[in-house]
């Protein structure tokens, strides 16, 4: 070690020696990365940082890591207490020198961005409170997270928390670098966000809703939309959250996938007509939806009674039905389909944006 050492720094090996230990470098024993592990390297001169284990005398203990490095903990006989961080290579010297049982270290792999270098704020977020703050969930953070650079010994991919647990070995912890993909992140995040009860993803979706602020509660009689000062009872916020679930990756998508629930939408003209279809022809079938739907009452005007409605304005051709129906009441070219929306908003709503909408094609 201390000849390819000297010789990195273009001094010739006999050069290269330590005062104290005489040898150019400190290993340790690692399981996942090999052995010997080489954690330094260094000249034989005074070290510049030298490692000061205490200034004061008294009871050494260890502490937490810190970013890889091991805290040291000296508890003075008067009571101070002094912590200091020691990086690993420092370490296993002060662990020989003072004839401590010297662990076996593991190392995992870097986290790397899809370009393959080493993953920085200039992939985009970086720390977990920065992703909570997006809306991914922790149990999904955590299964995700867990499967970079170590992989379970199946195709199995979704874990709790106890079965990461029973399941990790080191073994199977990889040397390469682990990417971070963000598409494979946001489907662990849906498909948990999909596996939550109704009251569940309620309780989460509203916390978060409430927090940036789009919703406000309302006492018991569930929450209020601020812009419209529109009141949501619990019962309609499972309807929406269950109904936009399917479409979210995070939960900081959740404002502008549910918005056309609590104020009517703004949409231009040109995005109303399916196809090749004029407005003039437009407007004729969104008055068409109106007689029908005007033949339901309020209190039967849910999701198998409107599509019986439509059934009989399709004409082997649903699309020109259903397409200006959808943006008409969301707003959007995609959304969920058009009559689980206008079961959720009810009768009253879907009518006045579709004379909305019949204004707007003027």
């Amino acid at each position: 070690v201390g000849i390819i050492a000297a010789q990195a720094i273009g001094e010739p090996g006999t050069q290269l020696t330590m005062k104290t230990f005489h040898m150019g470098g400190v290993t340790g024993e690692d399981i996942t990365s090999g052995l010997p592990r080489v954690e330094e390297l260094f000249e034989a001169r005074n070290p510049s940082n030298p490692a000061v284990v205490a200034e004061i005398d008294g009871e050494i203990s260890f502490g937490k890591i810190k970013r890889g490095n091991r805290e040291i903990i000296v508890t003075s006989r008067t009571g101070e207490v002094v912590k200091y961080l020691v990086p690993l290579s420092k370490q296993i010297l002060v662990q020989r020198a003072f004839g401590w049982e010297q662990p076996i270290y593991a190392h995992l792999p870097l986290i790397l961005g899809t370009d393959r270098t080493k993953l920085s704020k200039r992939h985009g977020a970086t720390s977990l409170k920065d992703y909570i703050g997006q809306g991914y969930l922790p149990e999904a953070l955590l299964n995700f997270l867990s499967l970079l650079g170590w992989h379970p010994s199946g195709d199995r991919e979704v874990f709790l928390t106890q079965e990461l647990i029973s399941e990790f070995s080191l073994d199977r912890v990889q040397k390469g670098g682990a990417i971070f993909n963000i598409v494979k992140l946001n489907w662990f995040n849906n498909y948990y966000l999909r596996k939550k009860s109704v009251a569940d993803l309620r309780e989460t979706a509203v916390a978060f809703l409430v927090q940036d602020g789009f919703l406000e509660p309302a006492g018991e009689n569930g929450y209020r939309y601020p812009q419209t000062g529109t009141i949501a009872t619990p019962a309609y916020l499972e309807s929406v959250f269950a109904l936009a679930v399917e479409r979210l990756n995070t939960l900081g998508e959740l404002k502008d996938a549910i918005r056309y629930f609590f104020e009517d939408p703004s949409c231009e003209a040109s995005m109303i007509p399916w196809k090749q279809m004029t407005r003039d022809e437009t407007r004729g079938i969104l008055k068409r939806i109106k007689e029908v739907f005007d033949k339901v009452s309020p209190d039967e005007f849910g999701k198998e009674k409107i599509t019986v409605a439509l059934e009989e304005l399709y004409q082997g051709d649903k699309g020109h039905v259903l397409w200006p129906l959808r943006v008409v009441l969301s707003g959007k070219e995609a959304s969920p389909p058009p009559f689980d929306i206008a079961a959720i908003v009810g009768k009253d709503t879907v009518m006045r944006r579709i004379d909305n909408a019949i204004q707007t094609l003027l």
